[in-house]
This record gives structure tokens, C-alpha cells and sequence, in this order.
């Protein structure tokens, strides 16, 4: 018999447990391949000028 919940007898059940996992294993790539594109695509203009922003108050701080 199988030792443990995870090991089965049945070939048929063992190869759709590697299935499974080879999917999800290309569903997570796709997932990470889709959050990097989606931040090259972002903008980011408010957020230089925001940061911009406060070097200049930094520099104003030093002046003083």
C-alpha cells in the first residue's frame, strides 16, 4: 500500500497530480511575465516629479 496521503497506487491519479502541478507551475510564470510588463507599461511621471519635489525641499533644508 502507499505510504502517506500524497502517494497513490493508481498511476492514472499520479500522472493528473503531475499535470496539476506542471500547470500551475507555468500559471505562476505567467503571472510574473504579467506583473513586469504591466510595470514597464506603468507611469511613473507623477511620481519622478513628487520625488523631484522633495530633493528640492531637501536642498532648500540644507540651505538654511
Amino acid at each position: 500500500m502507499a505510504k502517506g496521503a500524497s502517494l497513490s497506487a493508481n498511476p492514472a491519479e499520479a500522472h493528473r497530480r503531475k499535470m496539476q502541478k506542471r500547470e500551475t507551475q507555468r500559471n505562476k510564470e505567467v503571472r510574473t511575465q504579467m506583473r513586469e510588463a504591466a510595470v514597464l507599461h506603468k507611469d511613473t511621471t507623477k511620481m519622478e516629479r513628487r520625488i523631484e519635489q522633495l530633493y528640492e525641499i531637501k536642498q532648500t533644508r540644507k540651505m538654511t
